[in-house]
């Protein structure tokens, strides 16, 4: 009984021993950790190999701390290319850990893993901030399983360096095998276990009638074996507790720069957005104004059209309607005068010529007649042409001494006719660099102004008893010189300013004009004292000075517009830029209605074009000469045809 309980516990025993040795036990590899620092010498210190793409590159120690390099490393691409490839191959073929120091990137940049089994894998960095040079780097690392690492290839676009270049890879261990033999009936049993590292074989043999207990093989694991192996229980990466915390940290890194990227494209979508809609929402405005700008585009050439289409019908209508009343008048004219002057001439048998001075008859009459007389007025004068006949003569050619009388044509004008003349408003004929703007000045400093230009043309002694006469000559032996200098005085003040001056001083001046406009004096007088004396008459040209000082020797009427010319500036002081054309149109009228007759019968009309009057005349007398000149010439016209009048 007992033997039998002892043979069962032996068979127990031997298939628990057998049991222990059939279970397959894993046997761990050890690991090994290799670093590439660049030597002194800038040679490698071990079998990795580099492919730089033809880039340029050099091994150099400049950085003293920047770009997390102290000491000797790669620096790659230095003539800042872009798409620069750098190839790491390493030397071992179980390689599961990598890394490498990746410093001084400016822009974002790939890095292509490859493995074992002919796969590769991309990972994108981005640009490293520069804020801090000592800190512009990062350590690009990978861990693979269940394949190996061979090579790394980095893509830059500028300078960089690369340094402290690592890879881990496993050693196979050595493999312990033990076996028993027994001279009985033996049953072989053979148990193979196989691992990815190792591989461990245990044989034994048996016998029902003994027992072995075959040897133990025991490893003991260093404790970064211990540390891989539980990290890679927990998160399935065969690594060290160092390398998992650079792996997270590098993956926290990875995912805080995603996140960065992915909220900075967010944003840059959302401004995008923004941007464009503000675009397209000014685009639609600016056609909208565009749309509404060329419709009151539009209206507005369509009203200047319309506006424009009724101004022509109207002044076509207007040309129409004048040319019709003109053509009556025209009839009228000469009906009148075919029924009075003409009434004994045969209008068939005029010749051409005399026919154009019928016309030229009628048209005279015709221009009279349109002048708007009634914007002259003289108070209290009624001028009465008593001419109780106008005989039309008449020469032949062939006979002039033969003379045939005509029925005399009387003409009474009514004691009714009176003519209107009103002074033309005055043209303005410019300011002066000399003229300071008195009325702008409080009376008091008005006065002081006057005081101060008539201490300075003083220039005759001037007694209670001093006449008129004695000043002008007094100021005829003066020189040049100094007729110029009072002047130049009165030039500041202006000649209508002088209302305020002694009558003394008004007489001085009266005197020097008279002398400046003498043509000796003239002539003698530099551009520049042209310009002050035609500041004093009221004209814009130099040219007018010499003009008027011709003339003054021609014509009584400039003359006297000269010697009287002080006098009526002042008188005229209320009356804005009163100059010498005024005065002289002032007293061709007043001659012209002293003796109208006289002043009409007196002009030889031979020779006058009326397109050239006024050619010897100051351009500041011209327009106002125009208005009142040319009525007396076509009424010179009309008296100087071949008529005889008897009174």
């Amino acid at each position: 009984m007992l033997t039998r309980y002892i043979t069962k516990f032996n068979t127990i025993c031997r298939l628990l021993v057998v049991g222990l040795l059939v279970y397959p036990t894993p046997v761990f590899a050890d690991e090994t950790t290799d670093y590439e620092r660049i030597s002194d010498t800038g040679q490698n210190t071990t079998n990795i190999i580099f492919n730089y793409g033809g880039s340029s590159w050099n091994r150099l120690d400049i950085h003293s701390g920047q770009c997390g390099s102290n000491n000797q490393a790669v620096h790659y691409n230095m003539q800042n290319l872009d798409d620069q490839t750098i190839t790491i191959t390493f030397p071992e073929n179980t390689i599961t850990t990598a890394g490498f120091l990746s410093g001084c990137v400016n822009d974002p940049y790939p890095v292509t893993w490859t493995y074992s089994d002919g796969t590769t894998e991309t990972i994108n960095y981005a640009a490293q901030s520069n804020e801090d040079v000592s800190t512009m780097y990062e350590i690009v690392t990978k861990t693979i399983t269940d394949k190996y690492i061979t090579s790394v290839a980095i893509e830059y676009d500028d300078y960089v360096i690369i340094d402290d270049i690592y890879w881990t890879y496993a050693t196979t261990p050595t493999t312990t095998t033990s076996s028993t033999t027994t001279t009985t009936t033996t049953t072989p049993t053979t148990t193979s276990t196989t691992t990815t590292t190792t591989t461990t074989t245990t044989t034994t043999t048996t016998t029902t009638t003994t027992t072995t207990v075959p040897p133990t093989t025991t490893t003991t694991l260093n404790t970064e074996t211990i540390e891989r192996n539980n990290n890679q229980a927990e998160t399935g990466i065969y690594e060290t507790n160092a390398e998992r915390k650079v792996r997270e940290y590098e993956e926290e890194q990875e995912r805080i720069r995603e996140e960065e990227a992915r909220r900075e494209e967010e944003e840059r979508k959302a401004e995008e957005e923004r941007i464009a809609a503000e675009l397209e929402a000014q685009r639609l405005y600016e056609e909208e104004q565009e749309r509404l700008r060329k419709e009151e585009e539009e209206r507005l050439r369509l009203e200047e059209e319309v506006r424009i289409q009724a101004e022509i019908e109207a002044q076509i209508a207007y040309e129409k309607e004048l040319a019709r009343i003109e053509a009556e008048e025209e009839a009228r004219i000469q009906a009148e005068l075919e029924e009075t002057i003409l009434q004994n001439v045969d209008l068939e048998e005029l010749s051409d010529e005399e026919l154009e001075e019928v016309q030229v008859l009628i048209d005279a009459i015709q221009e009279i007649q349109e002048q708007d007389l009634e914007q002259y007025e003289v108070e209290e004068e009624v001028f009465v042409l008593d001419i109780p006949e106008i005989i039309i003569i008449e020469t032949e050619q062939e006979d002039l001494d033969e003379k045939e009388d005509t029925e005399p044509i009387k003409e009474i004008f009514e004691e009714d006719e009176i003519v209107d003349i009103i002074t033309d408003e005055q043209e303005d004929v410019g300011g002066t660099d000399y003229e300071r703007p008195l009325e702008e000045l409080p009376e008091e400093e008005q006065l002081e102004v006057i005081a101060e230009v008539e201490e300075k043309i003083q220039v005759v002694e001037i007694t209670e008893d001093t006449t008129e006469e004695e000043i002008v000559e007094a100021v005829e032996a003066l020189p040049v010189e100094e007729k110029i200098e009072v002047v130049k005085e009165v030039a500041k003040v202006s000649v209508q300013n002088l209302d305020k001056a002694t009558e003394e001083t008004k007489q001085i001046v009266q005197a020097v004009v008279v002398e400046v406009t003498k043509p000796e004096t003239v002539a003698e007088l530099s551009e520049i004292e042209k310009e002050v004396v035609a500041e004093v008459l009221g004209v814009e040209e130099t040219n007018d000075v010499v003009i008027i000082a011709e003339q003054s020797v021609k014509d009584e009427t400039i003359a006297t517009a000269v010697e009287e010319y002080v006098e009526r500036a002042v008188e005229n002081a209320d009356v804005k830029d009163y100059g010498i054309e005024n005065v002289i149109v002032e007293v061709g009228v007043e001659q012209f209605l002293d003796d109208p007759i006289g002043q009409l019968t007196d002009i030889d009309l031979s020779d006058v074009v009326l397109s050239d009057i006024g050619s010897d005349m100051p351009e500041a007398v011209k327009t106002q000469a125009a208005k009142t000149v040319v009525p007396v010439i076509i009424v010179g016209q009309i008296i100087a045809t071949p008529i005889t009048r008897r009174f």
